[in-house]
């Protein structure tokens, strides 16, 4: 064969099939057809699909095993520009199987170089050729005389990119299908249409099978072992189940911690940064005009027309309408509506600008920039845009927010951007510095500030901070109903009264103010509030008709204007699981936490992966338990510690339990005892009885099973370990740790698995913090 595109390099026949991840019914179906060719004779197959699904892979594991059967098998691939050639994806297929003995040989001298032909034929052959028939007669004969006697697996790659030529003869083939055990195996893009047989003269003569994205445990499968939950997670969803996307998409080896990122900065906005051999392929398989046209489609970002894409690209219209068209053709972009176009996965997008050149990105930004630039960008437009950017890309707002922390407003939306993506720390910061002029900045604003500086307040644990803060704040009702519901939310979290009143009457008050500003999203969030203080005070009957209320409260909203509510979700969920209703609140939690981390907003995606493991774990499913688990403990710590830490830890503590890993369970029980050390009596309380329950399951373990005991230190690693945990600690990236220490990135990788293992973590962030917490202790 002639080894196109890896087919056939596979086991053969020494050991047990292993089939593609997740593609193990597919496989079989396709098996089922090598066998059908020998008792019912040749068959049809097409295997279609969006780019990247896995095609090609599963086309390669099939002739994989057809050779193990003795097949003889053939491949070729349709390249772009091939189509001068006749029959090109079929000659590429079997130019290293025919020979001058082959029956029906002799008429096909001026097509196969095998048989001598030029690099093109001196007289055209096209489909309405007179020679077409006899050649195509003659290739049939060929295929006939291979297949015999073990079977022929023909497999035709990228076949919608086949030239006419090649199409008639899978057509004919389709139609008169060849007298010996044949299967033709066509791939191609979902986007276009292979010949299969017509009519009803054989129903069972051929197989059309539709590769569908992996789900994410099987996508999950293929990721490298060094990435952090969030890595993890973020790169499952933007790969949206297409294993060639999966591996494609890759961050720099240097990068150290990628911040979280949403959907919005893959579709419209500045993508992250990729490792530099990311989207190669892309670009090498696009002929130039689509590649031009993919880079400045990507460069304008989001829905885009041809016109505006002409101009970008600095093209005429019609070569941009060409590039349109094939670009379509592969399925690389789709219309949409009025005449617009959209990258099909956002994270596309990212590809081809992460791929394309520097210099000519400059000068095409520059002319999308010139496109759109009707009125002069000024400070309050910039305010603007960066405010509405908020609630889909924080961290994108906190960028552009950056150059305007002169005003007041702007360094209140500054900060409410850092509290969103995860930086608290740096919020309060700026808040301090805004708060004395906060009087100077609109109601709305204002209002919006109190609600965020209590949250930064809270995810650190400065219970005392927050409640000067909020008891503080006046001046307008909006204003009012925001510290109305931040201070439920403390007395919730804190465990103690606000100035005197519960969390169940701050959200009583929150609910009445909602009420009389007509503000539905503000009403549900503080009934979600009151039904979290009923559960907290173990009142079950209450905390159900609280529930109730709040979930109706909350279905009721117009579409979408729940979204800027999502603490609303984890109120109420929280009340929900303390009640028993579970598929509700995961309900809810799914499509919450989904939209929170599309949107990059961290802290709420921390708190929704919380309750999803909850639920998961009370539902004994382990696995997603500790999936999601992990996803909170990393953006818990990210956001600081505080209690988000201590329950995230708790959480995947209770998981290593359930899992009868106790002392991995141990040790993270004795981190979240650390981080609520600080916090206060409740939170300490929370901490003690995990202990006391891991305590009790370790009594019952035989003490001849040996092991570390939970909550060991960092002496439990060896010298070179606790090297790399301290150069980790220093913020160090993988290259400049294996710089450090004379080591290379794969063998500090190693190590870095071995201390996760160790401590029952999943991120550089928590080894950071254990060192921290180790120095402090030591003290």
């Amino acid at each position: 064969m002639s080894g196109h595109g890896g087919y056939g390099n596979g086991q053969d026949g020494g050991g047990p099939a292993v089939a593609p991840v997740g593609r193990r019914t597919e496989l079989l179906r396709l098996e089922g057809e090598l066998e059908r060719a020998h008792t019912h004779g040749a068959r049809l197959v097409s295997i279609g699909g969006e780019p990247w699904v896995g095609k090609s892979r599963l086309a390669g594991e099939l002739a994989s095993r057809a050779r193990a059967r003795g097949w003889r098998v053939a491949a070729g691939r349709a390249v772009r520009g091939g189509a001068g050639l006749p029959f090109a994806v079929v000659v590429d297929a079997l130019d290293d199987h025919v020979s001058a003995d082959v029956p029906g040989a002799a008429r096909l001298e001026a097509v196969f170089p095998a048989l001598g032909a030029a690099y093109a034929p001196a007289e055209p052959v096209g489909p309405d050729s007179p020679q077409a028939y006899w050649l195509i007669r003659a290739l049939r004969t060929v295929i006939e005389h291979l297949a015999r006697p073990a079977g022929l697996l023909l497999v035709l790659d990228d076949a919608h990119r086949a030239d006419p030529l090649s199409r008639e003869l899978l057509a004919h083939l389709a139609e008169h299908p060849p007298q010996a055990p044949v299967v033709t195996v066509l791939v191609h893009r979902d986007t276009a249409s292979v010949p299969l047989p017509r009519g009803d003269r054989d129903a069972h003569a051929g197989l059309h099978l539709d590769v569908a994205p992996l789900a994410d445990r099987d996508a999950a499968a293929l990721l490298p072992p060094a990435l952090t939950a969030v890595e993890r997670r973020m790169l499952l969803r933007d790969a949206a189940g297409l294993p060639g996307l999966l591996r494609a998409l890759r961050f720099p080896d240097d990068s150290g911690t990628t911040e979280v990122y949403g959907t919005w900065e893959l579709e419209c906005g500045t993508p992250p940064a990729l490792a530099r051999s990311s989207g190669a392929e892309l670009r090498a398989s696009q002929s130039p005009a689509a590649w031009l046209t993919a880079c400045a489609a990507a460069v304008l970002g989001g829905a885009f027309t041809a016109q505006d894409v002409a101009r970008v690209a600095d093209v005429p219209l019609r070569e941009t309408l060409s590039g349109l068209d094939e670009l379509q053709r592969e399925g690389i972009v789709r219309a949409v509506r009025d005449s617009r176009f959209r990258f099909r996965h956002p994270a596309v997008r990212a590809l081809v600008l992460n791929a394309s050149d520097g210099g000519w990105r400059v000068g095409a930004r520059t002319r999308a920039q010139a496109r759109t630039a009707v009125q002069p960008v000024t400070r309050r437009r910039e305010l603007d845009a960066a405010r509405a950017e908020l609630g889909r890309a924080p961290a994108v707002a906190a960028r552009r927010l950056a150059r305007h922390t002169a005003s007041v407003e702007g360094l209140l939306l500054h900060a409410r951007a850092l509290v969103a993506s995860g930086r608290p720390e740096q919020a309060v910061t700026g808040y301090a510095a805004a708060w004395p002029r906060i009087d100077e900045a609109g109601e709305d604003v204002r209002a919006e500030a109190v609600e965020s500086y209590g949250l930064a307040l809270r995810l650190l644990g400065r219970w005392q901070d927050a409640r000067e803060v909020l008891l503080g704040a006046g001046g307008g009702a909006r204003v009012a109903l925001a510290r109305q519901l931040a201070c439920a939310a403390l007395a919730l979290e804190s465990g103690e009264n606000i100035g005197r009143q519960s969390a169940a009457e701050w959200a009583a008050q929150a609910a009445c103010t909602a009420s009389a500003l007509g503000d539905g999203a503000g009403r549900a969030h503080a009934l979600g509030l009151a039904a979290a203080a009923e559960a907290a005070g173990g009142r079950f009957e209450g905390a159900a008709e609280a529930a109730s209320v709040a979930a109706h409260a909350l279905d009721a909203l117009e579409p979408g204007a729940w979204e800027a509510r999502l603490d609303a979700l984890s109120w109420l969920t929280d009340a929900q699981i303390y009640v028993g209703r579970r598929r509700e609140a995961e309900r809810r939690l799914t499509e919450g936490f989904a939209l929170a981390f599309d949107r990059g907003q961290v802290p709420q995606a921390g708190r929704l992966a919380l309750g999803l493991a909850t639920v998961r774990l009370l539902a004994e499913d382990t696995t997603a338990a500790a999936d999601h688990a992990d996803v909170a403990v990393e953006t818990a710590l990210r956001c600081g510690g505080g209690p988000l830490a201590v329950d995230a830890l708790l959480c995947r503590a209770r998981v290593h339990l359930a899992a009868g890993e106790s002392v991995a369970a141990g040790r993270l029980a004795q981190s979240a005892a650390r981080f609520a050390a600080p916090l206060g009596g409740m939170w300490q309380e929370r901490a003690d009885r995990r202990l006391q329950d891991i305590g009790v399951v370790r009594r019952h373990e035989d003490p001849a099973a040996g092991g570390e005991q939970p909550g060991a230190g960092l002496d439990t690693l060896s010298r070179r370990e606790a090297q790399v945990a301290a150069l980790v600690s220093e913020g160090c990236t993988n290259a400049q740790i294996a710089a450090r220490l004379l080591l290379s990135p794969k063998t500090v990788e190693t190590y870095l698995s071995r201390i996760f293992k160790k401590f029952g973590i999943v991120s550089r962030a928590q080894v950071a913090h254990l060192v921290g917490l180790e120095a402090a202790a030591r003290r």
